[in-house]
């Protein structure tokens, strides 16, 4: 029996074209079989492509789903005999191949069980304007090799009178097996007799596994590695992974030779990672309990062990606690000698690139450490993620996507993943009083065990209290235990994190005084320090040396700087903050200095790493009061002007929220910013409200449009109030608040009117006319529409229809009442001014519109998703998943009736048909139904957690229709009522109309059962 669902021939079969410049012409088929894009096709076709067949030799590809061009290399042939195939290796410009994520590696084995069974196969023949035509017959088995020829493996024997010239290197998909088990290399042309007029012959997967090919198959699984073999002339370039051990500890403490105990802990963290089903696990505990330090030990071991990873990471959060610096850091960790991170603008596309390259297989090892810097850290979050993306990428590798496997130190337990089962929190809790005992001996401790036992019982085993006394009792006392009496025992009720303050007040009782101060100078840093940097302020190597001996600082001699315990920096930062306000500023101020001078100059697109100081330098600016000057830093050497480099260019919106929270008291943002300008101060308002809305933060975000707009009122700026209101407009929208849009929309045009804008006026007339159209208000909203283009047509008389934004919000309102041939015109039209302009994001959203409109959906579609997925514009991906999936799933927007529009809006009736399954426009099968539910699910995930009501409700309706073609139709239901009450609550018509549709199909489906 057939299976039910088999692999989509689209998704891995490839065009390959001639390598030369300028000349795309198509000489045959090709189909790719791993993620590291090696593609197998016809000797024959790539002498057809580059005159000649040899190693190294470069022909072109092109995979028509994904628009995606590259060039491909010979990294495998056969020399002594005449088996028809190639392997070829894909390369992107300048950088490895990375799959598209629309296309998937064809699973393959040999034909040896295949003879009578039916096969499918796709290829890149010429018919006509087709230039593409799919082929189905039957495996009719092996035959003989001919006359003269030396073959490794037999040929396959196929009958079916749809292969033709251009198919060779197409595969053969055994429908019954599903999988592909031959190359098609030759037809048979009868003559005027017709005889075997539907024969042709393939080569048999078999023979890839030959050497110098040597592709591992196995039959149940297709391709189980890649393992071709090395040549001379031509460097494998399959795998991204590394060939031999590469590790980055960013931040990782020293491992200290007086470790003790923790072996039961250890030992479970082996079977951890030595167990396929783990993937995650967390090291909790009270900051001191030594977490970092088992973590560090743990890999330590692991790679000196026979079971070491590909490759380890350690990224510390508390010295480095940006979120775009962790990913980027982590992308160039991964394949930054072999591709310009810089070309990857967001951080959803650094994460892309980080799972792409994981899909690839091999068992890496990262170290989350410190990771509650990203928690919340109290209320109904408490133990959540901040960053939505950290989330989803954690999740990922939960889930088991990739061989990865990730250890989390945190104080606060990670609630985010506690419904996987492949994720495991372990508590490290205090040492025993045998491992306290011997953490004393061995830092220098004397005295009879009874009386060290006695000190770990007093301080109930803190490993970070026990490591400071013992260093103190042996630099002050010669490691007599008697002299711990000079320190008082804590109380039974007294905090752990008071007991570290203890010891570190009897610290700085006995440190000199330019010890302390070039501690406290230290906990003025934000990042490691380099020795000079303490220099400058009075940190000699002597006083450094001493308070590494007082284990008060760590030097990492590999990196060249200084850290310290986050709990000793807390103490010292407090210490500082007691000190006259001029002093502190002071402090800051030449810290300031100090990474100015180290900054330089920035090239035109600079990484994160190299803003890094500059960066630091706004942070130490605010401290030292000195606001104005940290704007000036921010706009002018790190946004460089309007470049805006940081969040437009690098798409760091969590870095640039950061740098906005500086202005602030404290970081406070409900105080006042701090610089001395009222523009300045909207500025910064707004900015962090455009931060928020872009991280999926919505409902953070109203109050700070609104400061922003007060001040621009009282200032008598209507222009920027305009622009304030009509972000509002925006927002408001969003959250599917359409009356309080609507409104905030009237109240941008009227300041727009008193500014005298004409641009002003005809966007904010753009957002009214959208917000009256998701109410179903046709009237309102097609005057709306009317007067901005009327406008648009005064400002720019050459131009006829609404652009960016404006002009999508008027095609959709085109498309939903039937004006489909307008639609297209204005979206055309705006298409290409959005290009010329390099409105990327609306570029994305013109073709997610196109493809609404029905014109080339898949290509449109894809294309939006795509562009969505470079940039940091949560709105544009998610539309471009809602359309593609809805696509996929066979739905299309109907225009509305009048009688519909009238029955929805003034009566209860549910007969209305927007929302409609597709019949004859494009056929679904069940890969479909499954890329449909990835894409939904993705966008579902993203509406939900960011508070896109409006969207949340349409991918529910799309889910929704989902589960009918599935056929479970109760599910349905229950999607669509929940979309329609949602509707219904935020005054959404479409949402009521679509929603209806469904539930009228499914009452009408019942009633006929």
């Amino acid at each position: 029996m057939a299976k039910v669902q088999i692999q989509k021939l689209l998704d891995f079969t490839l065009q390959i074209r001639h390598a030369t410049n300028g000349d795309d012409e198509i000489v045959g088929t090709g189909f790719i079989v791993s993620d590291s894009g090696l593609v197998v096709t016809c000797a024959h076709v790539v002498k057809a492509a580059a005159g000649s067949v040899y190693q190294g030799v470069e022909v072109g590809a092109y995979f028509t789903p994904a628009r995606q061009k590259w060039q491909a290399r010979v990294i495998g042939c056969f020399k002594d005999c005449d088996d028809d195939v190639v392997m070829l290796q894909l390369e992107d410009e300048n950088s490895s191949f990375i799959l598209p994520s629309n296309m998937h590696p064809a699973r393959i084995a040999g034909a040896d069980e295949s003879e009578g069974n039916p096969f499918l196969s796709y290829g890149y023949k010429r018919l006509e304007k087709y230039r593409a035509g799919r082929a189905e017959g039957k495996i009719l088995g092996e035959v003989e090799s001919p006359d003269n020829v030396v073959l490794q493996h037999n040929p396959i024997q196929l009958k079916s009178s749809e292969i033709n010239g251009g198919m060779s290197g197409a595969a053969v998909l055994d429908v019954e097996r599903d999988r592909v088990v031959g190359i098609i290399s030759e037809t048979w042309f009868p003559d005027e007799t017709g005889k075997d007029r539907d024969t042709a012959w393939a080569v048999n997967v078999r023979v890839l596994a030959l050497p110098p090919i040597a592709l591992s198959i196995s039959n149940e699984n297709g391709v189980t590695e890649t393992d071709i073999v090395p040549m001379e002339t031509a460097p494998m370039t399959d795998n991204i992974a590394m060939s031999t051990l590469k590790q980055k500890l960013v931040n990782a403490p020293p491992i200290f030779d007086e470790w003790v105990g923790r072996v039961e802990l250890l030992q479970a963290l082996d079977e951890d990672w030595g167990d396929p089903a783990r993937r995650i696990v967390e090291l909790i505990g009270f900051g001191g309990e030594g977490k970092s330090s088992v973590a560090r030990r743990w890999v330590a071991n692991v790679l000196s062990s026979n079971r070491k990873p590909l490759a380890a990471f350690w990224w510390g959060f508390y010295e480095n606690g940006g979120i775009d610096e962790f990913f980027e850091a982590l992308a160039e960790f991964l394949v930054g000698d072999v591709i310009d991170i810089s070309e990857y603008k967001s951080a959803s596309e650094k994460i892309r690139l980080i799972n792409s390259v994981l899909r690839k297989g091999g068992r890496y090892l990262f170290v989350l450490d410190g990771l509650e810097v990203l928690q919340h850290e109290s209320g109904d979050d408490y133990g959540l993620l901040k960053s939505p993306d950290l989330r989803e990428w954690l999740r990922t590798l939960a889930k088991g996507e990739n061989e990865a496997f990730c250890v989390v130190t945190s104080r606060a337990p990670l609630f985010d993943l506690i419904d996987l089962t492949t994720f495991v929190h372990r508590d490290v809790e205090r040492l025993t009083d045998g491992e306290g005992c011997e953490l004393l001996q061995k830092l220098g401790v004397r005295g009879e065990v009874a009386a060290l036992r006695q000190v770990v019982r007093d301080w109930d085993g803190y490993a970070l209290v026990l490591s400071l006394l013992g260093t103190y009792l042996v630099e002050r006392y010669a490691g007599d235990v008697a002299k711990i009496e000079e320190i008082e025992a804590p109380l039974v009720q007294e905090a752990r994190y008071d007991r570290v303050r203890r010891v570190l007040r009897r610290y700085d009782e006995h440190l000199s005084e330019a010890e302390r101060e070039v501690m406290e100078c230290f906990s003025a840093f934000r990042l490691p320090v380099k020795e000079a940097a303490l220099a400058d302020l009075g940190g000699s190597s002597g006083i450094l040396n001493q308070l590494v001996n007082y284990r008060m600082l760590r030097y990492d001699n590999r990196l060249q700087h200084y850290t310290t315990h986050p709990l000793i920096r807390a103490h010292y930062l407090e210490r500082l903050k007691e000190k006259p306000i001029e002093v502190v500023q002071a402090l800051h101020n030449r810290i300031k200095s100090w990474y100015l001078d180290i900054a330089g100059e920035m090239p035109e697109v600079p990484t994160l790493e190299q803003l890094a100081p500059l960066i630091e330098a706004v942070h130490h600016a605010c401290q030292a009061g000195e606001y104005d000057e940290a704007n000036d830093i921010r706009r002018e050497r790190i946004y460089q002007g309007n470049q805006r480099v940081l969040p437009n260019k690098l798409g760091a919106w969590e870095t640039n929220l950061a740098i906005m929270q500086e202005f602030f008291p404290q970081g406070d943002t409900s105080q006042n910013p701090q610089v001395s300008q009222p523009r300045t101060k909207g500025f910064v308002l707004n900015e962090i409200a455009l931060c928020l809305m872009c991280l999926g933060r919505l409902h953070e975000t109203p109050p700070f449009y609104e400061r922003g707009t007060k001040i621009d009122l009282a200032q008598s700026d209507w222009r920027n109030a305009s622009v304030g209101y009509r972000n509002l407009a925006d927002l408001y929208a969003n959250l599917g608040d359409l009356a309080a849009s609507a409104k905030s929309a009237r109240e941008a045009i009227a300041l727009s009117d008193r500014a005298e804008d004409k641009n002003y006026k005809r966007n904010s007339l753009a957002y009214l006319a959208y917000a009256e159209f998701l109410q179903g208000d046709r009237t309102t909203a097609g005057e709306a529409f009317r007067q901005a283009e009327i406008l648009e047509c005064k400002i720019y008389p050459s131009s006829q229809y609404l652009n960016s934004i404006g002009g999508i919000f008027h095609a959709e309102y085109l498309l939903r009442y039937g004006e489909v041939d307008y639609g297209r015109r204005v979206t055309e039209v705006n298409l290409k001014v959005c290009e010329e302009n390099h409105f990327v994001k609306s570029v994305s959203q013109c073709h997610r519109v196109l493809g609404d409109l029905g014109i080339d959906p898949q290509v449109h579609y894809a294309e939006a998703l795509k562009i969505a997925r470079s940039i940091s514009f949560r709105p544009a991906l998610i539309e471009a998943l809602l359309g593609y999936g809805r696509w996929l799933v066979g739905l299309g927007l109907i225009p509305i009736s009048q009688d519909v529009e009238q029955a929805i809006s003034y009566s209860p009736t549910e007969q209305c048909y927007m929302l409609s399954l597709r019949t004859n426009e494009h056929p679904i099968d069940e890969n479909d139904l499954a890329l449909a539910r990835q894409y939904l699910d993705e966008a579902l995930t993203y509406a939900t957690t960011s508070g896109y009501r409006i969207y949340e409700t349409d991918l529910r309706i799309a889910l929704a229709w989902l589960h009918w073609r599935e056929g479970d139709l109760i599910t349905a239901r229950r999607e669509a009522d929940r979309a329609k009450r949602a509707s219904e609550e935020m005054g959404y018509f479409w949402g009521q109309v679509d929603a209806s549709n469904l539930i009228t199909n499914y009452e009408l489906r019942i009633t006929r059962c």
